[in-house]
């Protein structure tokens, strides 16, 4: 009986184990995506949809980082019909849904910052990969 304890307890262990390694590795892959697909966006001109759009008021950053933000869906180019955010940091935009702009990818912040849409954006993307629906990215749209 104590052998089938320890068996039992060993392939549970091992089945626990294999499952952690692969959500760490599911993670570092698309933290990998989104860093490839930021540099893919920063050479392209790229033409996208807003979705839909909030905006913070400037005057609320501080001592705490705010930013405005947009889910936008990409309309060409290798990330055609991608749907990803796209946030500001400090600075009110007033985008118009359904109205088409051109894409502008900036830097990222190297801190934590509160989105308007109760998203985060985080420097280690794969701290929250769950609780954002979708990537998020720096920059603008013109």
């Amino acid at each position: 009986m104590r052998i089938f304890y320890i068996i039992f307890f060993i392939s549970t262990l091992n089945s626990a184990y294999s499952q952690k390694a692969k959500s760490i590795d599911l993670y570092l892959k698309t933290a990998q995506q989104i860093t490839e697909m930021e540099e893919d966006l920063k050479i392209s001109v790229i033409h996208v949809e807003v979705i839909e759009t909030c905006s913070i008021d400037p005057s609320l950053c501080g001592n705490m980082a705010f930013g405005s933000t947009s889910l936008i869906k990409i309309l060409d180019g290798k990330y055609k019909n991608q749907l990803l955010y796209i946030s500001e940091l400090c600075h009110a935009t007033n985008y118009k849904v359904k109205s088409t702009y051109t894409l502008l990818i900036t830097a990222s912040p190297k801190f934590g910052v509160g989105i308007c849409n109760n998203e985060v954006y985080h420097l280690d993307r794969t701290l929250y990969i769950k609780e954002n629906r979708y990537p998020m990215l720096f920059g603008k749209l013109e």
